[in-house]
Parts: structure tokens; sequence; C-alpha cells
């Protein structure tokens, strides 16, 4: 009897026939080994050198620490409010604002953001796009009774579905632009199992979840290798989609009790209007592990960045893609300069085997030499000159790498290599140099702009379970504890 497959399966597999199309996976992994070091994978050399001269890395890196190499925070502010404005009102929204902006340096820290953002940069250098994942973790003890917080993760862009991939846009300024996202995970099988018990699945339902070969989806070749044993692992899929859901408020009235004829309060909900929620559903390939809820959000909680843009797609393009071309082409030129100099570098030696019985390189020990004739022990043996590699082949080599850096925007005085024999050129250079990362910088700000959104929407949605959060800031080098009323 076939298995039937749950719907965000079905989805899944769309997601992966476009992927398949555009040679995502592919790309991603050849760029991940050249980044790594593993250029001769597969390629059988036939006693050819194997040099390993990683342009591609030297770029990369030093591309990544430009766009981290700037110290960023989060600043909210109250939109549609005057700076200037002293009603009460405006002076409390300006205060949430501000209150906000402190706590998220808090939280920046906690999520240790930095060191997320540069693996983030790498991840998107390397494949693509920079794809983070925010979800609210109700086992988080803040210390203080309130329990529950903000976390976040990185996912490969290999694991990423939208519903439309022609558009890398998830979420504009106000609400969410995707019919959908699917987010697939490797996880335990004995962790999946426990968590669909724990959301009502049935014995049949948990005996359908077991161990699946979806490794080869993964991004990167270490990543196809598993442990062997114990339960294995299988995807996990995360289906987000959105819904109009009308939202109501509780307002007071005043209402005549027909008993009395007296004057009485009474608490009323009054419709506020439709507004996109987001909606959730955890999913194995056949078995649902959590049923469809409300995540009580209004934009998806999920924050892109492309290293570089392509029209009409989702995933953009990553810095090795065009890198890894020329460290191919520099490879084969620095394996062949090898060879040569293997066989050609060191001047064999010609002798007169009537004169000399045996050649010996150890310089330690004499050769004996039979007779002498007019010219000498000297004319006994002799060194052949070699021919002299061609000059073009060592100018081309050079000439191929500093192309490649420069036309990466990664030149000599740039990268710290070149001699400081003109300091005022080398600044010039090097300013000139990180021009084309400005663009890039832009995306990564916009990125992290997305991902305060996606932070606020937490806080407005989920930091209101309790009538008064308690939000730890920094305040001259001091922990104070602010607290926040959820009912404004």
């Amino acid at each position: 009897m076939d298995m039937e497959f749950t719907k965000a399966w079905e989805k899944y597999q769309h997601g992966m026939d476009y992927q398949s199309k555009i040679s995502l996976l592919p790309k991603i992994d050849k760029n991940e080994r050249f980044y790594s070091g593993d250029h001769w994978r597969g390629i059988k050399a036939n006693k050819l050198p194997t040099p390993i001269l990683n342009v591609t890395k030297r770029i990369i890196d030093w591309k990544v620490a430009q766009v981290m190499s700037d110290l960023i925070k989060m600043q909210f502010t109250a939109e549609g409010v005057s700076d200037v404005a002293e009603d009460e009102q405006s002076v409390q929204y300006r205060e949430i604002a501000k209150l906000f902006s402190e706590y998220s340096e808090t939280l920046w820290e906690n999520l240790k953001m930095d060191s997320m953002n540069e693996k983030g940069l790498l991840k998107s250098a390397i494949g693509c796009s920079m794809v983070s994942y925010w979800y609210w973790y109700d086992k988080i003890d803040n210390g203080d009774g309130q329990m529950g917080n903000i976390m976040g993760e990185l996912v490969n862009a290999c694991n990423y579905f939208p519903g439309d991939p022609n558009t890398p846009e998830i979420n504009n300024a106000y609400e969410p632009v995707q019919p959908y996202i699917i987010l697939s995970f490797r996880r335990n099988v004995s962790d999946v199992r426990m968590e669909a018990k724990e959301n009502g699945a049935t014995k049949e339902q948990l005996d359908l979840i077991t161990a699946d070969d979806e490794t080869k989806n993964q991004a990167g070749d270490r990543a196809k290798t598993e442990l062997d044993g114990d339960d294995g692992k299988c995807i996990v899929l995360l289906h987000m989609w959105r819904e109009l859901v009308e939202e109501f408020e509780e307002q007071e009235q005043i209402i005549i009790d027909p008993e009395t004829g007296m004057e009485a309060i009474e608490v009323v909900k009054v419709s506020k209007g439709k507004r996109w929620h987001i909606m959730a559903e955890k999913s194995t390939q056949n078995v649902v592990i959590r049923k469809k809820w409300d995540t009580g959000l209004h934009r998806y909680p999920v924050a892109l960045m492309n290293w570089y843009e392509r029209e009409g797609d989702a995933y953009g393009e990553a810095e090795a893609t065009s890198l890894v071309p020329n460290n191919i082409m520099i490879n084969k030129y620095a394996a062949m300069v090898a060879l040569w100099v293997q066989t050609h570098g060191f001047p064999k030696v010609l002798y007169d085997r009537t004169r000399v019985s045996e050649w010996s390189n150890d310089f330690t020990k004499a050769i004996p030499v039979n007779g002498v004739d007019a010219g000498g022990v000297g004319g006994a043996a002799q060194y052949m000159q070699p021919a002299q590699i061609s000059g073009a082949v060592m100018s081309f080599m050079e000439w191929f790498i500093q192309t490649t850096k420069d036309m990466a925007g990664a030149n000599e005085s740039a990268l710290g290599e070149s001699n400081p024999t003109n300091t005022s050129a080398i600044v010039v250079n090097s300013k000139n140099a990180v021009v084309p990362l400005s663009s890039i910088k832009r995306r990564f700000y916009q990125y992290v702009e997305d991902v305060g959104l996606i932070w606020l929407d937490f806080f407005t949605s989920k930091y209101t379970d309790y009538p008064v959060r308690n939000l730890p800031v920094q305040r001259d080098g001091k922990t104070i504890i602010e607290q926040l009323d959820t009912s404004v």
C-alpha cells in the first residue's frame, strides 16, 4: 500500500524540481568544495602535480571581512509620531521605540548576531543567499518567571523553498509577499517522534517517522555523510503561509441596565478589520508532526540576502561561481609549471662509462675516475643544460591571477600584498577596490533591517503574553531592567 504524502512534501518536491532546473545544489557544492581547498576532486591527475592556489578563498574571505568591518545596530522609531510632539501618547510611543532600540542591543549580543552574520555572509558568498529563520522558543527562562524569547538560525539556500521563486522579496514594509514558504531541516528521528507524540500523534503515525536518504539534497559534500547507527535522521518541513484573519480589540462601552435603569460599563470586542497572519504546519514525508497553528506573527519570520541579485530569481548568485573557473585555470597552469620544474628543473648528468663505473649524487663520497685524457678528469662527466621555460608562461600566469583579483575588486593594495612605496596611491587603490562592495553592503543592511522588522513583530505579538515584560538593557555600562507595558 502506497503511503500518502503530506501537502508540504508535495510542494517541497516542486521546489526541489525548480532548484534542479537552475542547478542550484551542484553549484553550491562545487563552490563550497573550492572554498574549502578540495580542487582536484574526481580528477585523474595521471602523475600530474596537483597544486592548490586558493584564490577563491582569499577573495571571499576579504570581501566578507570588508562587509563585516562596519559596526551596526538597530534603531527603532515610532512611525507617524513627531519628534517634538509633547502629548502623552506621542511621548509614550517614542519611549517605547527607544526601549526597543536599547533592548535590541541586548538581544543582538544574546543571539551572537555578529558571528551569525559573518557565517551567513560566507554562506551567501558561497551558496548564493543568506537565509535566517526566527522563531519563538517558549522553553527559555528569562530568570524572572517569564518564559519564552526569540531564537534564530541560518538555513542554507537549498533548504529554502518560496512559493514564488522568481522574486527575492519575502515581506515588504507592511505585509508578507510570498504565498507560502517551506524550510527543510535534518532532524534526529528520535527527536521528531518525541515532538509528534507531544502533539498527539498516534502509534501508527510515529512508526511512519523513519530515517531517510535525503542527504543528497543537503549543501556541501560533508553534509551528505551522516553518523551510522541509532535512529538516523529525516527531513522535517516547516510550511508557513499567510491568511487574512479578522482581529478584535476590547473596548469599554457605557450601557443602561434595563432592570435598574442605571449606567453600567460593559467590555465588548470590536472588529479591527482583517490582517495577514502567518500560519504554520510541521511535517515529515508522511506524517504531520504539528497541525496547523497561528503563529501570531504578521510577516514571515524569514530574512533573505542575495550576494548578487539575478533578475527573476529568488536565490541570486554567489561570489564563488565566477571565481571557480578561473581558479581551475590557475591550478592547471600551476600544475604544468610544477611538472616542468620536476622534469627539467634539475639538470641530468652525462658521464663516460669507460672512465666512471657508477655515478652517485652523494656529495659526501668521492667519484673515482679511470685514466686521464687531455681534458683531465673534468671531461669524464658534465651536466646537461635544460631548456628554459618560456617567460610568456609565467607572465601569463601572473597576469591571470592578478586580473582575477582585479575583476573581483580585490587588488594587491586591498589585500595588503603590495609594497608600501607610495602610500597615497595605496590608499586610493584600496578605496576604489571597496566601491564594488557598496551594493553588497546595502543588501546586507537591508537584510539587518528585515531582521529588525521580524523582531518588532515578535515584540508586539509575543511579548504581550505578560501584562508587563521585563527587558534588560545596557546603560552606562550597567544592566538595567526596564518594564514594558504590553497593554499600550
